[in-house]
């Protein structure tokens, strides 16, 4: 018995000692003179470090491995968070062809809180990896400080080389890190804390669009991912990236309490131990023991807020109301018809076509509640305004609903911004769109729901609807249609940097292919709004979003 309850402790000790994150002692240092690269293309050897993240089988982002079972990635890398869509492919220069590892599990911070974009996820594979030349994990850079103005860092990725080019090889390249100035300076709201750039200020070399995901290295330890760039390496718009010291508590938490296989399968290893003896142990009186112990965290790290759980991953999944509380639900005649934003006290803006029928009596605003079919009570609307139309523009599809009471301001009730200024929705932009509706053609489910979307090309929508662009709309969507808003959606939010910058117009069916998303342009429509609020009579009517509640 004495024999058995000693090895029983040293498989808690071996098991103790199991790595789950990289350490900093895995990278080969033989390599470190390797990373020393410029634009060129690169062996996977160089960046063992490097994974590519397949979507039904298409190359879509990179990633990094941090441990022997986890990858590093960008969330809008996984945005529909389903494990059984992606596959990782490690240890190779071209992923398309390598082996394709299942996923088990995916992980995400809350995702969009207060215009913040936190844009970081965690993969967890099936099996764990086998280090080698080629595979190899990257230790997490931990101190913010470390991340200096001026400072070499090496960027590597599949990605495309040039703007609206694509070509899956892996290429490598010497950045510095930029003042944060420079961000702001580019991006301006976009940027939060959490970020931070790197380029150079005459835009030689950049990540690009099909990089996303990947890593940042600094030191030989990853201190960003890839999260966003105004195309390729153009001039005064550096990469943007998640600062991986930020999240380095909820990385680290996250994968100490996930659950794992690994100390079921580590005692076979141990050739001393009767294998019958051992799991009969396990199954008695020591599992709970055994499994509490391992779970134990070996350093002091704070408990991620109850909040903060994998349940709050987004992107084509469903939150709660808390996460977008500006979303409004807008029921016509008892049933649930479109979306809107809350954009001041008694305001919210919608679509034309969503409140066309002007009898204020016969609709109802929900506010500040997950389901709004089944909770929440309706608010009363006072009236509608639409702007004027033109000989050539007979219906503006965007309107403001004045509501019959004042709003309560809380945790899942507050107004939206609005963005007004046309330049700030580039191509390229990330932007997020919410709302209850049909999740496919035909199908209806209220469930509230949020997807990562990005701005794109206005001549992206000329191409799909040459007779219906006008100068007021904008396309937002993916080229390979795997996200949009879908019917119901119609009147919601798409926010950009935090802010307002459309009203969901329509689309050619739910997430068809090269079919995005029609949006109002609410920088478009800026002076409308605010002249149409602000000659309200009642100075309490007057009120608009100037500013994150």
């Amino acid at each position: 018995m004495y024999q058995l309850l000693r090895s029983v402790l040293l498989v808690l000790l071996i098991a103790a000692s199991v790595p789950r994150i990289c350490s900093g002692d895995k990278m080969d240092d033989s390599n470190s003179g390797n990373l020393i690269v410029g634009g060129f293309v690169v062996s996977i050897d160089q960046v063992p470090y490097q994974a590519a993240i397949l979507y039904n089988g298409k190359f879509s982002c990179g990633g990094s491995i941090i441990g022997p079972r986890w990858i590093l990635t960008a969330l809008h890398c996984i945005q529909t968070m389903e494990p059984s869509e992606y596959q990782i492919v490690v240890g190779t220069d071209d992923p398309e062809n390598g082996t394709k590892l299942q996923v088990e599990n995916m992980f995400a911070p809350p995702f969009l809180i207060n215009g913040s974009v936190f844009d970081i996820a965690l993969v967890m594979l099936r099996k764990r990896l086998e280090y080698n030349e080629k595979v190899q994990c990257l230790p997490l850079l931990k101190s913010i400080e470390e991340i200096a103005v001026g400072k070499p860092v090496v960027i590597s990725g599949f990605g495309s080389t040039e703007e609206g080019g694509y070509e899956t090889v892996l290429k490598a390249a010497n950045v510095n890190i930029l003042p944060l100035e420079e961000c702001v300076k580019a991006y301006g709201l976009l940027i939060h804390e959490h970020m931070f750039c790197a380029g150079y200020r005459e835009g030689q070399v950049d990540t690009c669009q099909g990089d996303s995901g990947g890593p940042l290295v600094l030191d030989s330890k990853l201190a960003g991912v890839i999260f966003y760039g105004e195309g390729c390496a153009r001039e005064h718009y550096p990469g943007v990236y998640m600062s991986v010291p930020w999240f380095y508590d909820w990385i680290v938490n996250t994968v100490r309490e996930a659950p794992s296989t690994e100390v079921v399968h580590l005692y076979r290893t141990l050739t001393f131990i009767k294998l019958t003896s051992f799991q009969n142990l396990l199954k008695k009186t020591f599992l709970g023991v055994v499994l509490a112990v391992i779970s134990l965290p070996i350093g002091n790290f704070l408990k991620p807020d109850d909040n903060n759980t994998a349940n709050m991953v987004v992107g084509g999944f469903q939150v709660g109301i808390e996460t977008v509380p500006y979303q409004v639900a807008i029921f016509y005649a008892g049933e649930l018809l479109c979306g809107g934003s809350i954009i001041g006290l008694h305001w919210v803006l919608t679509s034309y076509h969503c409140v066309s029928a002007r009898i204020p009596s016969d609709y109802g605003i929900v506010v500040g509640v997950t389901n709004p079919e089944a909770d929440g009570r309706r608010i009363q609307v006072e009236d509608f305004i639409f702007p004027a139309v033109t000989e050539s523009d007979k219906t503006y599809d965007i309107a403001l609903v004045k509501l019959n009471q004042s709003l309560v301001y809380s945790e899942a009730v507050q107004c939206i911004p609005l963005l007004s200024a046309h330049d700030a929705i580039g191509p390229g932009k990330p932007a997020y769109i919410s709302g209850f509706g049909f999740t496919q053609d035909g199908g209806s489910e209220t469930q509230l729901k949020i997807a990562t979307i990005q701005v794109l090309p206005w001549q992206t929508c000329q191409e799909a609807y040459p007779t219906l662009m006008r100068k007021y709309l904008l396309c937002a969507g993916v080229t390979e249609g795997q996200v949009d808003a879908c019917h119901g959606d119609s009147g919601g939010p798409l926010v950009v940097d935090g802010q307002l910058a459309g009203v969901v117009f329509f689309g050619k069916g739910c997430a068809d292919p090269n079919h995005p998303g029609v949006y109002i342009s609410v920088p478009w429509f800026y002076d409308w709004i605010v002249d149409a609020v602000r000659n309200q009579s009642n100075a309490e009517n007057r009120e608009l979003c100037t500013a994150a509640k």
